[in-house]
């Protein structure tokens, strides 16, 4: 298989890229320094120390760094030369007045209208002036946040610091500039760094976390009604730090990769109807610890 990039997009100055996430097919959020990228375009952050992780989601973006802050954006665009239209017959005229100014020279001095295809042309070359509103800052880690991760909905964040915590936060109200946050709970269930966050696919009761304890841990939250989070099954058999934890399309399965130079996939089922309790099987692992390809399926 060959890959050919389609782009790039250097930071100026260049400096490491610690994280990136897909905002829609055509734009991809990264972060480095202090600073957040879309695409091309650069944005200054209250962040004093390098941003680790962020995550993108309905519009949303996410942000995590080494500061202990949790940032929450949401992503604003319209075409360049366009100001925001009141109504639908308002914004016709201004995408008519946009085509005019963008049209071809009808060489007797006057420009005509720009097609459809011309200004769909400029939506695809990412012509589109974007810009980022700070709508929540959320502070309760004692240290770095190392990764932080929405939910589907974009109604949930999990973070996960070098604290050894993870942190649930939920969303009460959505105002016109701000959106209100609160702390639903805090985890304590690893006992080192947790270096990995990532909700279920289709579940926003369960997180998956990966840590510098050599293990993986879902956490579910009780359907009681109460709103109380648990550790409901811990993959052990890493023999190093785990860096990373994500689940499949369908969250039947996840992968787990480790300092021990190994890839581990998991499946997971619930015991109860509470979904309490997880049975974690070991489906398969990848790395110098099987170097024989006949032994690369190990069943638990």
């Amino acid at each position: 298989m060959s890959l050919t990039p389609l782009d790039t997009y250097p930071f100026s100055p260049l400096h490491p890229v610690w994280s990136l996430s897909p905002l829609n097919p055509q734009v991809v959020a990264s972060v480095s320094t202090t600073k957040i990228a879309l695409n091309n375009q650069s944005f200054s952050t209250p962040h004093t120390r390098t941003i680790r992780a962020i995550h993108a989601r309905n519009g949303k973006l996410v942000t995590a760094g080494f500061d202990g802050k949790v940032c929450v954006w949401n992503v604003e665009e319209k075409l360049e030369g366009m100001e925001e239209a009141e109504s639908d017959e308002e914004d016709e005229e201004e995408v008519e007045e946009f085509g005019r100014a963008v049209g071809k020279d009808n060489g007797i001095g006057e420009k005509t209208i720009a097609s459809k295809q011309d200004t769909d042309e400029l939506h695809t070359n990412n012509q589109r002036k974007r810009k980022l509103r700070l709508t929540a800052t959320l502070e309760g880690h004692e240290s770095e946040v190392k990764h932080v991760a929405f939910s589907d909905d974009a109604r949930r964040i999990a973070t996960a610091g070098r604290d050894k915590t993870i942190w649930i936060w939920g969303i009460e109200e959505e105002e016109e500039d701000d959106e209100e946050w609160e702390c639903l709970q805090v985890l304590q269930t690893h006992t080192q760094d947790v270096k990995y966050v990532t909700f279920h696919p289709t579940d926003d009761a369960m997180i998956l976390s990966a840590a510098y304890d050599d293990t993986c841990i879902i956490h579910t939250e009780d359907n009681d009604g109460s709103g109380d989070w648990n550790a409901a099954g811990t993959a052990k058999g890493h023999s190093a730090t785990v860096w990373a934890a994500e689940f499949n399309t369908d969250g039947t399965l996840f992968a787990s990769c480790s300092a021990d130079q190994s890839v581990k996939i998991w499946s997971h089922e619930s015991k109860t109807q509470h979904n309490f309790v997880h049975s974690l099987h070991l489906l398969s692992c990848r790395g110098q610890e099987y170097p024989d390809d006949s032994r690369y399926s190990e069943r638990t």
